[in-house]
C-alpha cells in the first residue's frame, strides 16, 4: 500500500486517550468534550490535538479549520537538497510517509533514492543539483512545477587542522556549500512561494553552530552559525507572506559525514550519536501544517548537549 496509509502508523505513538478532552465552550461557557466539528471554530481557548494529530477545535484567530491533521503533507510538494544520503534521504522517506510528493537532488542525482520511494507508491523525482551554482539553483527552480517546501540537506563537514597549509582551500568549499548553498536557494525558492502565499523553508545548522563544535573544525562552526543568523534574517523577509523559514541544530549525528571521526560519547547525554531518522522528524514538522506559526527558530536537536 502507498505511503498515505502510513498515518496510523503514526498516530500508534500517540496515547489514545488524547481523542478526547474536555474543554470550555465559547457559546455557553460550560464543560463539554471536544469532538470534530465541520465548521471553523474560534473560541476562548488554545486546540486540541487527537491520537492521530486531528486538530479537534482551535483558538482564536488560530485559522485552522477542524478535522485538519497537523502532519498530513499529502498536498504539498517538497525538494529536499542532500538526498544523496544521511539526513537528506532519511528526511525523504519521512515526508513521504506523510503523503508528500518529492523532488530529491545532491550533486550527483539520487536516482536510487527515487525509485525506492516509487516503488513504494510515493511521488517522487530525482535530479542533479549544485547548490553551490546560483545559476543552476535558479535554473532548477524556475524549470520546476512550484514547490511547498524546501528542506536544505546538502553539507559538508572536513574534520581537518586549520594549522594545516592548504587549510584556507577546505574552508572555502565548506562556506561555498554550507553558506552559499543555503542563500543560492532560499534566494531562488522565496519569490515564487511570496508570489502564491505560502510556503515553507527548513535549514539544516548544527550544534557546532550553538557551542562551537564537538569535533568539528573551525570553518562548520563558522558556517553553521551563520546558517543560524541566516535564518532569523530570512523568516523577516517571509513571514508577512505566509513564508516561513526555520532551521534544526542536530548534536552528533550517525551518516557517512562522521562514521571515521572519534567521538567522546561522555558528551553525549544519551550516549551515542543520533541516527538520521531522528533528525529528519523534525524537519518534516518545520514543514508540516503543525508548525505554521514557527518562523526563525533554529530548533535545538542534540539530545540535550545544549540548551539555547
Amino acid at each position: 500500500m502507498g505511503p498515505r496509509t502510513s498515518r496510523g502508523r503514526l498516530a500508534s505513538l500517540h496515547d489514545p486517550r488524547w481523542a478526547q478532552r474536555t474543554g470550555r465552550d465559547a457559546d455557553t461557557d460550560s464543560d463539554r468534550v471536544v469532538t470534530d466539528r465541520p465548521e471553523r471554530w474560534s473560541g476562548k481557548s488554545s486546540g486540541c490535538v487527537s491520537a492521530n494529530g486531528t486538530l479537534h477545535w482551535a483558538g482564536k484567530n488560530s485559522g485552522w479549520i477542524s478535522g485538519m491533521n497537523l502532519f498530513d503533507l499529502s498536498d504539498m510538494r517538497i525538494a529536499i537538497t542532500g538526498a544523496g544520503g544521511g539526513i537528506g534521504a532519511a528526511t525523504a522517506r519521512v515526508v513521504v510517509a506523510q503523503g508528500a510528493a518529492v523532488e530529491v537532488t545532491d550533486l550527483e542525482s539520487p536516482h536510487g533514492l527515487a525509485a525506492e520511494l516509487s516503488a513504494l507508491g510515493a511521488r517522487a523525482s530525482a535530479r542533479a543539483v549544485d547548490v553551490t551554482s546560483r545559476e543552476g539553483v535558479e535554473a532548477w527552480v524556475s524549470g520546476s512545477q512550484p514547490f511547498d517546501a524546501l528542506i536544505d540537506c546538502a553539507a559538508i563537514c572536513p574534520f581537518d587542522d586549520w594549522l594545516n597549509p592548504d587549510w584556507e582551500d577546505s574552508r572555502d568549499a565548506v562556506f561555498r556549500i554550507n553558506l552559499g548553498g543555503p542563500l543560492n536557494l532560499v534566494r531562488a525558492f522565496m519569490p515564487g512561494m511570496i508570489e502564491r502565499g505560502r510556503g515553507r523553508i527548513a535549514l539544516v545548522g548544527s550544534v557546532a553552530g550553538r557551542i562551537g563544535g564537538v569535533a568539528a573544525s573551525a570553518h562548520y562552526a563558522m558556517s553553521k552559525g551563520g546558517v543560524h543568523s541566516f535564518v532569523r534574517w530570512a523568516s523577516k523577509r517571509g513571514a508577512a507572506h505566509n513564508v516561513t523559514v526555520n532551521a534544526i541544530a542536530p548534536g552528533v549525528v550517525d551518516t557517512p559525514m562522521t562514521a571515521n571521526q572519534a567521538f567522546d560519547y561522555d558528551q553525549m547525554p544519551m550516549g551515542r550519536k543520533a541516527s538520521a531518522g531522528e533528525i529528519a522528524g523534525p524537519l518534516a514538522f518545520l514543514v508540516s501544517p503543525a508548525a505554521a506559526y514557527v518562523n526563525g527558530a533554529v530548533l535545538d536537536v542534540n539530545s540535550g548537549m545544549h540548551f539555547s
